[in-house]
């Protein structure tokens, strides 16, 4: 048996997993890699939601070039998410000075000690340092290599700004797969031919797994299980919401299992927020909407998106506005099924709110559109608008979103709400006569006239003229 070298002597050491199996894509964030690792003792920090594929880019980026690391490759997976826990700081310290070399007993007892002893070895070295799975930015700090020619890799699904901070970690954050590149990962599980002979389905299976590699990988496998099942028969099961969670889980891996991993170190107000984001009718949500999701207010709902956000819950497309990945939303759901009325009606409300507001602000000084419905419940704090054009532009920019509100309502039997919605839209319809607005007339019709609404009828039969 070899006797180790005495510490501080130069040790090759490789404690890295095996390449991943079936990769594909990531071209664009796998030279994002190579760029963030340029530079003087870069810290690599890959981020994103869970079953994204982090761990899967990291060892395939790490593998690629074991040429630039001439010491050595350490591994440690920090299990930040994981029901087994996290390990003991001074387990991963002993692990990596126990590669590099250093004896059994010369190991420090301390966090400290075996940290400084684990920089002061690499501090003339060129290795690279894989932490994959880390929680807090804190558990990170004492695993850094000291050398200026070591690479650390970081893979987490928070977005570990604190790190950013403090040691210059260069953010590569990775999002879901583009379509084709999830058909190739599902041919390289079922095999070109099954997957050539359908590629509709093909594609819509990459569709309905939102391309996320997790999802994609269940739904192979569950395929490859099953050779007498079609791809179209699948994609019917995945379609339906209610099942599809249950789908796109195999054995000790699926979709639901990763989301609760993150999901349990959520405070209680964020996962509150959370769970009424699966109730929203809508694609989009900004401070105000969320706050009527969960009857809370705008301050308190933005807090709880930027906690959703640095765990990757939800993403941030532009300044205050976010959105849900399919999946999550079809979790989050699942979380307060009995809370979906009462967070539906709090949204309705501060649509019939907001828009209120736009259409007085855009049109002042016209009559009023409706009286408000009985039950109506104000929510704690409405968007102002400085003028008119602002007031357009909200009205422009949450059409969508009101229209899927609108039909929300009416498949809920609030038809009260549903024409409401629909009906102070008018500057916009007034504004963009030509801009296909029969259809949702049309819906605000068969509203009005389900509650026997004769003014509403009216009202809605004059735009429609």
């Amino acid at each position: 048996m070899p006797v180790p070298p005495p510490a501080g002597e130069p040790h090759s050491a490789d404690l890295l997993p095996r390449a991943p199996r079936g990769f594909h894509g990531r071209t664009a964030e796998l030279a994002a890699l190579t760029r963030a690792a340029a530079g003087e003792a870069p810290v690599c920090l890959v981020t994103g939601p869970a079953g994204v594929g982090k761990t899967a880019l990291a060892l395939q980026w790490a593998h690629r070039s074991p040429a630039l690391f001439p010491d050595g490759r350490l591994f440690a997976d920090l299990r930040g998410f994981s029901e087994a826990g996290e390990p003991a700081l001074i387990d991963v310290l002993r692990e990596f000075l126990l590669a590099l070399g250093v004896p059994p007993r010369r190991v420090p007892e301390s966090v400290s000690a075996a940290a400084a002893l684990f920089r002061s070895l690499t501090d003339r070295r060129g290795l690279l340092v894989v932490l994959d799975n880390a929680r807090d930015s804190a558990t990170v700090r004492p695993l850094l290599p000291g050398g200026a020619d070591c690479v650390t890799l970081v893979t987490s699904r928070h977005r570990l700004e604190g790190l950013i901070a403090s040691d210059a970690a260069r953010p590569v954050p990775l999002d879901t797969l583009p379509a084709d590149d999830g058909i190739a990962l599902l041919s390289g599980v079922l095999g070109e031919e099954r997957v050539l002979a359908e590629p509709v389905a093909a594609r819509r299976l990459a569709e309905l797994c939102g391309g996320l590699p997790l999802a994609l990988r269940v739904t192979a496998a569950r395929l490859a299980g099953r050779p007498h099942w079609t791809l179209a028969a699948f994609a019917g099961e995945l379609a339906d919401e209610r099942g599809r969670l249950a789908c796109l889980d195999v054995d000790d891996t699926g979709v639901a299992a990763a989301l609760r991993l993150t999901v349990q170190h959520l405070p209680p107000e964020t996962l509150h927020q959370l769970a009424r984001l699966g109730h929203h009718p809508g694609g989009h949500v900004d401070p105000y909407t969320a706050a009527a999701l969960a009857g809370t207010g705008p301050a308190v709902a933005a807090a709880a998106l930027e906690r959703l956000a640095a765990a990757h819950l939800v993403t941030e497309t532009a300044p205050g506005r976010w959105i849900l990945h399919d999946l999550v939303r079809l979790y989050a759901r699942d979380l307060d099924p009995a809370a979906g009325r009462e967070a539906l009606v709090g949204v309705l409300d501060h649509y019939i709110a907001t828009a209120l507001a736009a259409a007085d602000t855009a049109e002042p000084g016209g009559e009023p559109c409706f009286v408000l419905p009985d039950d109506y419940r104000r929510p704690a704090a409405v968007r102002e608008f400085t003028g008119r054009p602002e007031a357009m532009r909200w009205l422009a920019a949450e059409r969508e979103d009101l229209t899927l509100a609108a039909v929300a309502a009416r498949d809920a039997g609030l038809d009260d709400r549903a024409w409401r919605i629909i009906l102070l839209q008018w500057p916009q319809v007034v504004h963009r006569v030509r801009d296909s607005w029969s259809p949702l007339l049309e819906l605000a019709l068969e509203s009005a006239r389900a509650g026997k609404d004769a003014y509403a009828e009216s009202r809605v039969l004059t735009l429609l003229g």
